[in-house]
Formats: C-alpha cells, sequence, structure tokens
C-alpha cells in the first residue's frame, strides 16, 4: 500500500464526459467514463490512506499495554475472513486495470467521444482531490446555517484546549497532530484554503468525529472570511456524501450527531408513546419536527422544619391549616403554568411526587418532647423556631438520627417509584431529583455513596431503585458540609481539589446570590473556577414567547464549556432583584432561602434539562449544518371538520399538580381532544334546514350573493315535516323541507368574493346531488353530545364539510340589512350560528393501542398509552360512564379492563385507608372508618339555565367500595345548620364561606375545593357518633335502603365480601 501511495495509479482531469489516464508504460491513451473516474480516484485515495493508518497503529509486542481490552477470538477471526475476501475483490480490480493497460485502448462503440478530452500528469494527483471538495461557488449559503463565534477570551481558550485534547486523542499519533498544528496554523494566517484544510481534516479524522471537530473550530474563528468558507465547504461536503450513497450519508449524520452530544453529558434517549411523525425521521432533515411525549417523574424533596404541604394526599398548607401555602403547592403551580406557556410545543408529561421526612423524625422519636422538657421560660417563640428548623441539623449530623432521616427518605423514593410503576405499566421515561436545603444534603449522601455501604460516620445508605438522570440542588449548603465533614483533602493549609461526584447523569447547583445557606461547588472540583462566575439563569418573563429553538440556543450560548473544567457547568445562580441591593440584601438574606420555590426562573431552568431528548434532535440540525426546525407536537388539528362522535364533560387530573380539573372530551374514531374551557367550544344556532333532493343553489342579484331554493310540500304525501326547537330569522320553526314545488322559500348569502360565491355553490350542489341518487348510503355516524346546555347553545358543528363566514339577508320588515353569520355546511344540512367557535386548542390522547382500565363504582378511566404515560378521567354518572365505555370499545387495538372498584393504592390519586384507619378501635363501628377526598368540581345548569358549582367527593369505607358523592355548596351549608343542633360550640369546625358574585372563577373554586375538603375530613375524623351518623352518612350517600336487594354491598354491615367480587 505505501507502494501505490507513491505512485498513484491513475491521474486525470475531469472533462464533460469522460475522462484520459495515461500510463508510462503504455502509449495508447485508455479512455474512462468520468463519473467512474471521479468515484475511483476519491475511493482509492481513501482505502490507501486507511490501510496506512491501520498498518502504523497495528500494535507490536513493545506496545503499551496498561489500557487494554479483550476481543473475542471468533470477532478476530471474522475481520480476518472479512479482509481475506476484500483481498480477493482487490485482485480482481487490479486484474481488470492491468488487463485494461495491456490492451492500450478502450472499445468506445457505445461512448460519444466527440467532446473534448484533456490530460493531466501524475504530479496533479493532489490538485484533484482538493478539487473534488472545492465546491465552493456553486454551495447555497442559505441551505446552511452558521454557527456564532464564541466570546470572551477565556472561553475561547477552554473551548481551544477541548478540540486541542479532543483531535490528540483520535489521532493517537504525536507526529500526526504536529502535522494538524501545522495545517491549522497555515489555515489561521491565510496562507492554506478552506478546501486544502478541510481535505486534509477529511483525510486523517474518522468520519464520525469530522463533523463536529468542524463545527467547534468553526467556532474559533470570529472572521467571516474564514469561517464562512470552511462551512460552505463542510456543507459541500456533506452535501456530495449525500449525493453519492444515501444510506452512508444517513449514518455518517448520525454518528457526527452522536459525536457532537458527546461534549456534554446525554440523557438516554426515550422512546415515545407512538413513533415520530413521517416528517421527524431521524435519517433526515426535515424543517418541522412533531415531538411525541416525553415522560418524566421528579421527586422534590423538602430541607429544615415543618413541610406538612409535602404529604401526598393532604391540600394543606405547610404548618397543617387547610390551604395551598407553602413552597409544594406554589412549585407544582408554576411548573403547569410554565409548561403551558413557555413549553406549549413540548409534549413534556412530568409527574411530581413530594418526599416528606420531617414527621418521620419528630413524630415516633419523641425528641420535641425531651426539647420541650429542657427549654427555659424565655424567648419561647426562638426556641420554638429552633424546634422545628435548626434543630433538623443537628440531628441529621448525628448517627442515630441521620440514619432514621436516610432510611425514611430512601424508603419514599423506593416506595413511591414502585407503585408509579405499579400504575404505568411499560412506562419509559426519565427520573429527576429536586432538593432544597438540608434535603440536597441528604440526596447528596445518598447519591454519593456507594449503594449498600457505609460512610465514615458509620452510616449505611441503602440502594436507590433507579436511576438518577438529573439532581437540582437548590439553595444547598453541601460545600460547607463537605468542608465541616473533613472531606476535603487539606494538608498543611494547601488544598487540592476533588470531591465525591453523585451518581447522576447531571448534577445542577442552584443558588441566589445572597442566600446566606448557599455555596459554589465546582471551585471545589477545580480550584481556578472560583475565578468563572457562575451561569446566570435566563429571565423566564422576557424569554416566554420567544419558543423552544430560540430558547435552546441562547441557552448554548451561556454555557460554553469552563476552561479545564472536566465536567459540565454546575453552579447556576438566580438573578437578583433590585431592591435586594446594598443594605437592603440583609433583609432579604432570609427569605432569598426559600425563593427557589416561587422562582420562575428556577422552574423554566429545571424544565429545559428535562427536554434533553428535544435538545439532542436539535444539536443534530447543528452538527448537520441544517437549518433548525419549527417544533409542534404529534398532534392532529381539531377543526370542525373533525368527525366528532361523543363529547361530554370529565376531570381530568393534572399530572404536576395534582388536582383535577373540568374538561371537555370529545371523541373521534381513536382519539381523545380535551378542551380547557366549555364557553370557547359552544356556539348559539340561529337556525337549521336538512336537505332534499330538490333544493339548489344559484347566483344571487349581484357578482357576490348566492341563493338557496327551498321548497316545501304542501301536497297531500305521506312525508311531514320535521320541525326542531331553533327558530330561524323569520320566526319559523327549524324544517326539513320536503320535495313540492307549491310554494319555495329562498335563502340569501352574501360572500367576501365571487370567487367564495362559487365555491359555496358548488358544495351546496354537490350535497343536494348525493340525495338525487337512492341509491347513494347517507347514513352517517352522529354526535352525541352528553353536554347540558341551554336549548339556543350547541357544539353540533364538527363533521363539516364546509365552513366559512358569510353575510346572511335579514327579512323584510322594522329591520332590513345583512347580518354576520358563521355558516356550517354538513352532508344532510346547512346551519348558521352567530359566530364560528373562539378557540379549539386543545391537548388530545391517541387511543391506539392503549390499555384502558375501567372502575364503574368510580366512574374512573385511566388511559395508558404503549409507553406508559397516563389519562385519568372521570365522568359523572353511570349512564355516561356506560356510554364512554361503549365508545372505547369501538376503538381498534384499544383493550379493555373492565373493573367493579378501585383500590385505591395510587400516588396519583393521593387517596388511601390506611393500616390505622382499618382499626381504630371506635365504638360506632366500621362506618367511623370513612375518609373523604374533595376530588374537583364540575359545572352543572340548572332548571333556569343558571350555572352552578358541583363538588366531586371520593368517600372511601373499610367495608365498602370506593365511591363518588356530588355536592353544592348550599347542601354543604345544610349538612353544617344540622350538626350545629346536635354538637356543642367548638366541636364544629367553621363552614368555608361563599362568595355573592363571580362565584365561578377557577381560582376561587379551586381555593373553595381545598377548603371544603379540609372541613368535610374534619368532620368525618372528630364529629362522628351516635347522633350525627345518620345525617353525615346521609350526605355521603352511605346509607342504603333495604329494599335494595341487589346492592353490591351493605357499608352498615360487616358482612365480609371476596375481594374478586370488585373486578369483572
Amino acid at each position: 500500500m505505501t507502494a501505490l501511495a507513491s505512485k498513484p495509479i491513475l491521474s486525470m482531469d475531469c472533462g464533460d464526459a469522460l475522462c484520459h489516464a495515461k500510463s508510462s508504460d503504455v502509449s495508447p491513451e485508455i479512455v474512462f467514463p468520468a463519473k467512474y473516474a471521479k468515484k475511483f480516484q476519491a475511493s482509492m485515495m481513501e482505502i490507501i490512506n486507511m490501510s496506512k493508518q491501520q498498518f502504523e497503529m497495528f500494535p507490536t509486542e513493545s506496545s503499551d499495554l496498561t489500557s487494554s481490552i479483550a476481543v473475542h477470538t471468533d470477532i478476530v477471526l471474522s475481520n480476518i475472513t472479512k479482509l481475506k475476501k476484500s483481498g480477493h475483490l482487490l485482485n480482481q480490480l487490479v486484474s481488470q486495470l492491468q488487463q485494461r493497460v495491456d490492451v492500450g485502448t478502450h472499445d468506445s462503440g457505445d461512448i460519444d467521444v466527440d467532446g473534448v478530452t484533456k490530460r493531466m500528469e501524475e504530479d496533479d494527483v493532489e490538485e484533484f482531490v482538493v478539487a473534488r471538495l472545492d465546491d465552493t461557488r456553486a454551495a447555497d449559503r442559505s441551505d446552511f446555517q452558521d454557527v456564532v463565534p464564541v466570546k470572551g477570551k477565556q472561553a475561547a481558550k477552554a473551548l481551544n484546549d477541548e478540540v486541542t485534547k479532543r483531535i490528540l486523542f483520535v489521532l493517537n499519533d504525536d507526529s500526526e497532530f504536529e502535522r494538524f498544528k501545522d495545517h491549522a496554523l497555515r489555515f489561521g494566517s491565510g496562507n492554506e484554503e478552506a478546501p486544502q484544510f478541510h481535505s486534509y481534516l477529511s483525510n486523517v479524522l474518522p468520519i464520525e468525529e469530522l463533523g463536529p471537530i468542524i463545527l467547534d473550530f468553526a467556532r474559533l474563528l470570529p472572521n467571516d472570511e474564514q469561517r464562512l468558507p470552511l462551512l460552505t465547504t463542510h456543507f459541500s461536503f456533506l452535501t456530495r456524501q449525500r449525493g453519492r450513497n444515501q444510506d452512508d450519508t444517513r449514518y455518517f449524520t448520525r454518528r457526527c450527531s452522536t459525536a457532537h452530544l458527546s461534549r456534554s453529558t446525554r440523557s438516554m434517549s426515550v422512546d415515545s408513546e407512538e413513533s415520530d411523525s413521517e416528517d421527524d425521521n431521524i435519517d433526515e432533515f426535515p424543517s418541522t419536527l412533531r415531538l411525541s411525549t416525553i415522560n418524566h417523574l421528579m421527586f422534590i424533596i423538602h430541607g429544615i422544619g415543618q413541610h406538612v404541604d409535602f404529604q401526598e394526599g393532604e391540600f394543606k398548607s405547610w404548618n397543617g391549616q387547610s390551604g395551598l401555602d407553602g413552597g409544594s403547592h406554589t412549585f407544582r403551580e408554576l411548573f403547569q403554568g410554565t409548561l403551558d406557556s413557555t413549553f406549549r410545543e413540548i409534549p413534556l408529561a412530568l409527574e411530581m411526587q413530594s418526599i416528606e421526612w420531617h414527621e418521620d423524625l419528630h413524630g415516633p422519636t419523641g425528641v420535641d418532647n425531651v426539647f420541650d422538657l429542657i427549654c427555659p421560660e424565655g424567648s419561647s417563640s426562638i426556641r420554638e423556631f429552633n424546634k422545628d428548623t435548626l434543630m433538623d441539623v443537628l440531628y441529621y449530623l448525628s448517627p442515630r438520627y441521620g440514619q432514621l432521616i436516610i432510611n425514611s427518605v430512601t424508603k419514599q423514593l423506593n416506595r413511591k417509584y414502585q407503585i408509579f410503576l405499579d400504575e404505568h405499566p411499560g412506562w419509559e421515561g426519565h427520573v429527576s431529583i429536586f432538593a432544597h436545603s438540608l434535603g440536597s444534603v441528604i440526596a447528596y449522601d445518598i447519591l454519593s455513596h456507594q449503594s449498600g455501604g457505609d460512610s465514615k460516620k458509620g452510616l449505611n445508605f441503602p440502594p436507590l431503585n433507579f436511576i438518577v438522570e438529573n439532581f437540582f440542588a437548590a439553595g444547598s449548603p453541601v460545600p460547607v458540609m463537605i468542608l465541616s465533614r473533613g472531606e476535603l483533602d487539606i494538608e498543611q493549609g494547601h488544598f487540592t481539589a476533588g470531591i465525591n461526584m453523585p451518581r447522576c447523569n447531571r448534577y445542577f447547583n442552584i443558588f441566589h446570590p445572597i442566600d446566606p445557606i448557599a455555596y459554589r461547588v465546582e471551585p471545589l472540583i477545580k480550584k481556578e473556577m472560583h475565578k468563572k462566575p457562575p451561569v446566570q439563569l435566563l429571565n423566564a418573563a422576557a424569554v416566554r414567547k420567544i419558543g423552544f429553538v430560540k430558547l435552546q440556543e441562547m441557552w448554548e450560548l451561556i454555557t460554553a464549556p469552563a476552561h479545564g473544567f472536566p465536567f459540565p457547568r454546575i453552579d447556576f445562580v438566580m438573578r437578583r432583584r433590585v431592591r435586594e441591593n446594598l443594605m437592603m440584601e440583609y433583609a432579604f438574606a432570609t427569605a432569598s432561602h426559600s425563593s427557589y420555590w416561587f422562582s420562575e426562573d428556577v422552574v423554566m431552568f429545571t424544565i429545559m434539562q428535562m427536554c434533553r431528548p428535544v435538545i439532542d434532535k436539535l444539536r443534530r440540525y447543528l452538527s448537520a449544518q441544517m437549518p433548525l426546525p419549527e417544533l409542534f407536537r404529534n398532534h392532529i388539528e381539531l377543526t370542525p371538520h373533525a368527525n366528532v362522535y361523543l363529547s361530554g364533560t370529565a376531570l381530568i387530573r393534572d399530572q404536576c399538580t395534582g388536582f383535577s380539573y373540568e374538561r371537555v372530551v370529545m371523541m373521534t374514531h381513536d382519539r381523545l381532544f380535551l378542551l380547557q374551557h366549555l364557553s370557547n367550544v359552544v356556539c348559539r344556532r340561529r337556525w337549521r334546514h336538512h336537505f332534499t333532493s330538490i333544493e339548489e343553489a344559484v347566483i344571487g342579484d349581484d357578482p357576490f350573493t348566492l341563493k338557496i331554493r327551498f321548497c316545501k310540500r304542501n301536497t297531500h304525501g305521506s312525508q311531514v315535516a320535521v320541525s326542531d326547537t331553533s327558530k330561524s330569522p323569520t320566526g319559523q320553526m327549524e324544517t326539513s323541507f320536503c320535495t313540492s314545488m307549491d310554494s319555495s322559500e329562498t335563502l340569501t348569502l352574501r360572500a367576501s368574493s365571487s370567487t367564495t360565491r362559487d365555491e359555496w355553490i358548488a358544495a351546496i350542489n354537490g350535497v343536494t346531488e348525493t340525495h338525487k341518487d337512492a341509491r347513494a348510503d347517507h347514513r352517517t355516524r352522529k354526535h352525541e353530545s352528553l353536554i347540558t346546555l341551554p336549548s339556543d347553545k350547541c357544539v353540533d358543528y364538527f363533521g363539516a364539510m364546509k365552513v366559512g363566514s358569510l353575510q346572511e339577508k335579514a327579512p323584510k320588515g322594522w329591520y332590513e340589512g345583512w347580518t354576520n353569520r358563521w355558516i356550517v355546511l354538513k352532508d344532510t344540512s346547512i346551519t348558521a350560528y352567530d359566530e364560528a367557535p373562539k378557540d379549539i386548542t386543545n391537548s388530545q390522547c391517541d387511543l391506539r393501542k392503549t390499555r384502558m382500565f375501567s372502575y364503574e363504582t368510580g366512574h374512573l378511566f385511566r388511559i395508558l398509552s404503549k409507553n406508559g404515560t397516563l389519562l385519568e378521567m372521570r365522568v359523572r354518572g353511570q349512564a355516561a360512564f356506560n356510554r364512554w365505555l361503549d365508545a372505547f370499545a369501538q376503538v381498534h387495538s384499544c383493550v379493555i379492563f373492565r373493573h367493579k372498584d378501585r383500590l385505591e393504592r395510587s400516588l396519583s390519586a393521593q387517596f388511601s385507608l390506611t393500616e390505622d384507619t382499618e382499626h381504630n378501635g371506635s365504638e360506632f363501628g366500621d362506618v367511623s372508618r370513612i375518609q373523604t377526598r374533595i376530588d374537583g368540581y364540575q359545572l352543572s345548569l340548572d332548571i333556569n339555565g343558571m350555572q352552578y358549582a358541583v363538588f366531586v367527593i371520593q368517600v372511601a369505607v373499610s367495608t365498602s367500595a370506593i365511591k363518588v358523592v356530588h355536592r353544592r355548596h348550599s347542601e354543604f351549608k345544610k349538612l353544617h345548620q344540622s350538626l350545629r343542633k346536635l354538637l356543642p360550640n367548638g366541636q364544629l369546625p367553621p363552614l368555608p364561606d361563599s362568595r355573592v358574585w363571580n362565584k365561578l372563577e377557577p381560582n376561587y373554586l379551586k381555593d373553595k375545593v381545598v377548603r371544603l375538603h379540609g372541613y368535610l375530613n374534619q368532620i368525618c375524623r372528630s364529629c362522628l357518633n351516635l347522633q350525627t351518623q345518620p345525617i353525615i352518612l346521609s350526605f355521603l350517600e352511605l346509607v342504603i335502603d333495604s329494599d335494595q336487594a341487589d346492592a353490591p354491598r351493605d357499608v352498615l354491615s360487616d358482612s365480609p365480601k371476596s375481594k374478586a367480587e370488585l373486578v369483572e
């Protein structure tokens, strides 16, 4: 191969059709097709260079084996066989070439040689190799994307060092590395052109590393005259590779993307619940990407102090009172709002679970009682604060109570993760931990110690049953804890950097600049990092509407790798508010430690890291120098043309907050659409005309009008007009007109243009033509609505063939003019509405290949996608439950598991009977073992058409199935008045009051749900006695009439029932 490299086989120049090759030994010229000659020369040079590199890199007896790897003998033998086969092919190729040379000529009977041919000498081969890549002038710079040069000397130096290390590692040859530096210096000084430099890199670098190195090298070039030619040449190289072999290009771009991502820690790819849409092919670069669902589970661990709001299943504030005051509730609300606004393009299915360890420390141990015994009389409020907060740090530093806290947190993490998997079979996603203050120290210790190992203080760390993708430490004292424990290498005043890193893919340390508890981590890993400022979080309010792609571009600019730092950036700082400057920072220092729970910047940063699968796709575009795409959810647009078969309202559980919200649910043949507000989809219907075969649409009196001639039957036939309740503008009832021509009625409509008018005429006449064909099948699946609406409002416009805004001519009388109408044309009718629906934006659920679990007693559906994404939907009433169940049964590939009742072990439901409530020794028997949860609210209409709120109550009794009860606030008021007559003053909790106005405002109703939930739970715990029992049981619909012999069970009896009876 070395001999071949020193003397090229062919030397040529390209003509339009042919190339001539000349050998010094044979006088006649040999003619080859130009396409073959080009490909042959390029491939031959690559074979020679690669063979030479393999031969030079082959290990010898003196090779260093300190870093080695064992390869199975079968693999080596297989490679030898492949090389032998390749050798045979090369021998055959050499024979054919030699035969061509020996003959000295080429039969060109079927080749046109009239064109001009050119000759080259052998010393021009290198110029050809360069010329084959020099497509700079032909490349359109608008087709590729420029990179942003790195800014700042420190950032440029860090990137330069990183690129140098990667090239040295890839080349693995000091002499070749020196040649690279010589080429780079000549290119940087302008003594070498971009095509020559790119040609050298493409010959010495593996193809999977070429793209990322070119991109990073270009970022080091602030001069456009150098950077753009290099990128254009690389783009031409990629284009040529695609044109040569599409399959090779797909492999190349995929590998380039992977290599580009190796600069930072990458997350595992998430397989979505359904394959990405056709325009999101991994091998192509479409202008739009339709994203499938990304699953993520995040555990939240609190810091020092009481945090009742972190207890699952309780709508309580941090101090135990009913309400939503506390970090957990606010944090979850921020996540929900940010996902719906800033990340509206990203289908992130985020489930949040809280970990509460404070009660396990202060409850069963009795430490608070002892603390009260040793407290003097003075400063009681300060000592109470010390007992609830500062003592948590001292307890954790002790081996006994530290072990208790470690066991409590680890046990809760593993238990909740296992319950989550049980509820989400086949779940595919990532797990993150967000910990605050002392909670971050607890999480760090669990993640940084070996599973089942012991620490220097004698603490044992049980293993976690899952891999942590992201560890977010907010307001974290981990650095000072490491320092105080003596875990740093400090000898004679000299500090050697280095700490135990937590076992996770990404570690983030988030702090407020004036938080006195939080400290930096990076200087403990590398001392020089104390001179490098932390990365400042983006202002969420300023970037809320720019879109995810632009947001990611901004984030890439501010998170450049730090010079010499072995990890991606860890320290991230929040923005200092104006009022926190100068002397006021001391006043806000304490409050800053809890500011993480209320920061939109922190929430946006956290979600960004969870969207890494989307970031990976965007970086693949950057690696291939392709324009970044637009992002969309992999959803189908809901329009009036969609065939909606069933609609209704249901309570849908929100994964972030745990609350259930009323949504409008619409179902097509294989998909559920969830809409937030009923008012946005309801329309007021003015009139409707049903078509027969006689109607006709014609041109009106002016270029923009059309007339529809409806004909009535006034003969003695048997057909009768069908009337509806909504009236037309003329005052007549909606009628299905028959086929008589004796009397007629004309409807005049005006369009915005003559083209629009002609389109409507053609559409209407097309519909009436189908009615003339007696053989046509006019049967359509009708839209069934379970929504209770006033008589003049409806949602029956789906399944439309054509919709649009037209003007209707008003009847003669006291007013004559044109009225704007939204016209909907179906295959059987034409309908006029006051206006089009305001908004049909929605979230949706694909029902194909899903598993559905139905629970009849609670009227609950749990829809589980292929990759474990869950949708919980609770309908109102048995009739609605049966109708939805029948509709779901019609969906192809949807498997339904029918159950009578559900055992609420679920974390998502946050509602269960504990062991303590099953046997409390109450004198009132089993009926005292009652737990209630107000799951949400629904809006209904009274007999006068006025809306009111109904609160949905789940009721669990140890001897009964869980059931659902609906109660208005007025019914709560009647219950309170009845109990007040039987209970002494002070025993009955106060009833949450109600507004006089704006009663249906969503935030007010949500707060009302929480307060009524606390009120009802307190009644069931402390107010249940022999006198109040009938009233409370009647309110909860637990009293079963003796005549109902077919009831599944009697909650007032203790007769045991087999669990098998609950599942069909």
